[in-house]
Parts: structure tokens; C-alpha cells; sequence
């Protein structure tokens, strides 16, 4: 069904309500969560196994549709350099400030003792 609706309009009409009427039932679920938890609880359950697969789907529909590899690609990577440089800014910043410890060993498995 999301398949065909994505045939027969673009995935840049489809994803944006979609993603409207997932979080309008997300919405709906919280609100039923606090008369009756356990039932917000199967309706969440249902909501992801049901919803969660079909949005993905259709926002790497969206992603395709939109970007070209190359570019897509390029703008990838320069993202990925401004969120290292802003870890290492924020990172740095802390250890100035007395805030945190400079770590080596997060790669090392822990010590069996």
C-alpha cells in the first residue's frame, strides 16, 4: 500500500505525512499512557513493529529520490568532519576546564580481575 502511494505521488509528498501520521499516533499513545499504561504499551509495540519498518522505508525512498551518490557523498563526509571537529572542540574544552580526563583506553577491552 505505502508502495503504491509512493508510485503514484513522490516520495517528497508521502514521507512528510507519514511521518505526521506516525507521530500523531505516538501522540496518541502517550496520552492513553496515563490511563492505561498497559495498553499505551501494545499500542507502542504495534505502532513500531507496524509503522517503524514502513518509515524507513520511505524515508531512504526520500534520501534516494533527493541525492545523487556523488553528491550525496560529498555532503556526507563534510558532515562527518564538522561533527568531528565540534567532538574534539567540546572535548578539549572540557579537559581544559577540569572537567573530564583524557581517555586512551576506549578501545581496550576490560581487565578481567
Amino acid at each position: 500500500m505505502l508502495s503504491r502511494l509512493i508510485l503514484r505521488h513522490s516520495p517528497a509528498r508521502v514521507v512528510p505525512a507519514l511521518f505526521a501520521l506516525s507521530s500523531a499516533a505516538l501522540l496518541a499513545v502517550w496520552a492513553v499512557n496515563f490511563a492505561a499504561p498497559r495498553v499505551a504499551a501494545l499500542a507502542l509495540y504495534l505502532h513500531t513493529a507496524l509503522f517503524g519498518p514502513a518509515v524507513i522505508s520511505a524515508f531512504w525512498s526520500l534520501i534516494n529520490e533527493k541525492f545523487d551518490p556523488h553528491s550525496g557523498k560529498r555532503a556526507v563526509s563534510l558532515n562527518h568532519r564538522r561533527r568531528d571537529a565540534r567532538g574534539s572542540a567540546g572535548r578539549n574544552h572540557c579537559v581544559a576546564r577540569g572537567g573530564g580526563h583524557r581517555r586512551t583506553d576506549d578501545a581496550s577491552p576490560p581487565s578481567g580481575d
